[in-house]
Parts: structure tokens; sequence; C-alpha cells
């Protein structure tokens, strides 16, 4: 990726990461810090948002929790021993040339901006588009970088005369894709790297925390660490083959003509609420890689309510051990989400409000590689009995973690709000996840 991709990259992002928060930095920056005023009207009005969103929303997160449940349970029929046959019908131009070719205009040196609108149309993105009134859309694709490219969607419609860039086109869709060969030897070195740096060193403060409120409020103590209870790495190194992944490196949605409202509060990061069409771009990649015999997507989720979304679409943590802890944090975190609402939720992992019982240490997000297995020896690592049997052994006891909504100012009027104690529900659940035995195709 090229330093001026990354630039403009920072600049646009502003759903699923942080860098769009840094203009609200440089404003705060000139606010005398002992001026309480400013603090208050922004606890206030997360606040605001969060008191009043929940009311309306357990049948939706209910409905969720219950789909994330069922595409678990799906994958967890467990196969006989990996056996991964390496056919000529499963080589593609990647595997034969070590540097891409750069085809011009081309997305990932295949795709031309007629076939991106075309895929649009077939999995019904224009339409939702449209229903937006944005009609009129401007598609461009940046393949300066080799390997990195670069595609962005806006539209010439600026109804409400909202700010947009010079050229007066309202960007709604800005995504960084590519192409890559993903060794598992990376994987473990990586994860024993990450192991050895815990070990010298405490991060005191959990990542990714919004900048909208960091000025004012510091996240101090110590923090849960993600290890492994039983080592995963004899079972990353069953995978035999390079993994052949398409990688979704950065993916931005936002709707500029809309406003955060009660029924729809910001996440984590957001600047404007999303455009609601993440499931339709995700059957566009699923097309797209499977045609080209790719065998998974991927990507590195943010923040929790990132990996919450994805899961919902079949995506799981390569890291076997990952996706037991994760579990663990979907059973315990299900009587809040079902409750409140996956927002208050996300603000409660963002300022360190989500802890180990036992500990009280908090639990901040940290980054793994999730993914959406495409191929047929993918789906039978993920189906594995070894890779279900790792996960299984890596899932804490129901009610390891909790939220302590006194930890932060916009979030205290949850602790008046009781949540049901499903400890005995939770632990069958907890355990279905694991020893389904549904079938998948």
């Amino acid at each position: 990726m090229t330093n001026n991709q990354k630039e403009t990259m920072n600049n646009n992002s502003s759903n699923h990461c942080a860098n769009t928060e840094n203009n609200n930095v440089n404003n705060n920056n000139n606010i005398d810090k002992s001026n309480n005023t400013f603090l208050m009207t922004q606890y206030q009005l997360v606040e605001k948002y969060l008191k009043e969103f929940f009311l309306d929303v357990s049948c939706k997160w209910i409905s969720k929790m219950l789909q994330i449940k069922s595409i678990i349970s799906n994958y967890s029929n467990p196969m006989n021993s990996i056996d991964f046959d390496m056919r000529i019908d499963s080589l593609d131009e990647d595997d034969l040339s070590g540097v891409p070719t750069l085809n011009d205009g081309l997305l990932l040196n295949t795709y031309s901006v007629k076939d991106i609108q075309n895929s649009f149309e077939k999995f019904g993105i224009m339409e939702q588009l449209a229903h937006r009134n944005y009609k009129s859309l401007h598609i461009t694709i940046d393949n300066s970088d080799p390997f990195v490219h670069r595609v962005q969607i806006s539209s010439a419609e600026n109804p409400h005369d909202v700010k947009s860039s010079s050229n007066n086109h309202l960007l709604l869709v800005d995504m960084f894709i590519r192409r890559k060969e993903i060794y598992v030897s990376e994987i473990i070195q990586q994860k024993q790297r990450e192991r050895e740096s815990k070990t010298q060193k405490q991060n005191l403060m959990p990542q990714g925390v919004d900048n909208r409120y960091l000025p004012h409020f510091i996240v101090t103590g110590e923090t849960y660490e993600w290890g492994d209870l039983v080592n995963s790495e004899k079972i990353l190194g069953l995978i035999q083959f390079p993994i052949k992944a398409t990688v979704i490196e950065w993916l931005c949605l936002q709707d500029p003509n809309k406003t955060f409202t009660n029924q729809r509060p910001p996440l984590p990061g957001q600047s404007m609420p999303g455009l609601g069409i993440g499931k339709q771009l995700d059957d566009v990649f699923v097309n797209a890689a499977t045609k080209q015999n790719r065998d998974c997507l991927l990507n590195s989720p943010y923040r929790f309510y990132n990996a919450f979304m994805y899961q919902s679409q079949e995506y799981f943590f390569m890291d076997p051990a990952v996706q037991g802890l994760f579990q663990t944090l979907l059973v315990d975190m299900e009587p809040y989400i079902t409750k409140f609402g996956l927002s208050p939720v996300s603000w409660a992992f963002e300022f360190g409000c989500v802890r180990e019982k036992s500990s009280d240490k908090i639990v901040k997000w940290e980054f793994h590689l999730q993914t959406r297995p495409i191929s047929t020896r993918m789906k039978l690592y993920f189906k594995s009995k070894e890779y279900q049997q790792c996960v299984k052994e890596n899932i804490r006891p129901v009610n390891t973690f909790y939220i302590n909504w006194s930890g932060h100012p916009s979030l205290n009027h949850f602790c008046s709000l009781e949540v049901v104690d499903n400890t005995d529900n939770a632990s069958d659940q907890a355990n279905d996840q694991t020893t389904s035995t549904t079938k998948i195709n």
C-alpha cells in the first residue's frame, strides 16, 4: 500500500476504524481541559442515545444471536482428521506468479468498473442505495499499488447539501482489498511473538479506544490476557497448503445524509451511520472469491462488534483458541446484547467496562484473523475434529466475563437495569456450539 493511499485512507474511514475521529481530537485539543462543559455534553450525548435505544431492540438482537448460534452449530459437526487434497483445478494465476501483473483499471487485475456495477446490481446493492436516494454512482479503482487495490464509490447527489469533497461527490464506500497467500508458519510465528511481548510488558490501556472521549476519560488497569487454555499451534500446523486468501484490508460503509438517532445510535468509531449493505457486499465478495478458486475471505476485525457482525456472516477465527474465547464472550455478552442491543455493549468494550470476573481485569479487544471459508479444503479445516476439539477446550466457563456499567459516566444508568442470569441455559448453549450434529453442505 502506497503512502498516499494510507494517508487518504486515514482521512476517509469512518465505520470500522478510529482514524476518522482525528478531526474531533484536533478540536478537543483547543478546549481547556479544566472546562467540563464539553466533557458532560459528549457523555450526555452518548447516554441519551443508549438510554432510550435498548427499549425496542430485544427482538432484533435475539434473532441475530440465534443466527450466530445456528452458524456455529452448522460448523460444529466434527469430521474425520484433516486430509487435504491439492488438486490442479484449485490453482489460479496467483499460484504461478510471485508478483501480480498490473492491468490498468482492473480491480485485482480481474474486475472492471462495469463488472463491479453488475455485481452490485445482482446482489441488490444498487437497489438499496437507490432507496437512500443515491442513484448516480461514481466508481473508481486505484491499483497504483500492485498488491493492495482500492475501490471508492461515491454519489453525485447531495440533496441535503452535506459537506463533501471538492468534486461535490459524497463518499459512500471505501475499501482496500488484496489477494494474498497466507502461510500458517507466519501465523504461528506471530502468535509466538505476541505471547513473548505480553510476558515482557503489560499494556495498561485497551487498543482502539474512540478518541472523542480519551482526552477526558482514561482507561486504566490491568488487562486480561487472551492466552490459550490449550495450545493451538499444533492444530494450525495441520494446514499444509498456502491459504489463497482475498484479504479485506479496509472497509468503510457510510451514509453521509443520515444522522444518528435513539433507534440507531453510533457504534465506537462511527462518525456517520452505515448503509445497511454489509450482508450484500459480503455476498459479492463470496461470489467473486468462489469463481476465482480462493480458499477464503480474510479480515482482522478492529472491534468486538465487527467480529460479532462477521460471525453472523459465517466468519470464524483461524486460531481455534481465539474462536473458543470469542464464543465465551458471545455467551457471556448475550444477556446484555439481547436486552440492551449491540451498541451499549460495544461502548462497554470501548471504555474498559467488560471485565474478567475473578480478577476484574479489563478485557481488551485484540486483533486476530477472522476467516470466511470458501473452498472445500478450508471448510474441512474448520469442521475438522481437531479444530472443533481445540475450540471446545478453549471455551471458558459461563459467566467468566461481565460488564461493569459503572466504569464510565455515559453507561452508569445501566447499573439499575437487571439482566437475567441465564447460567444454566448459557452452559447448554456453550456446549451446543461444539457438539451439534447439524449437517452443512
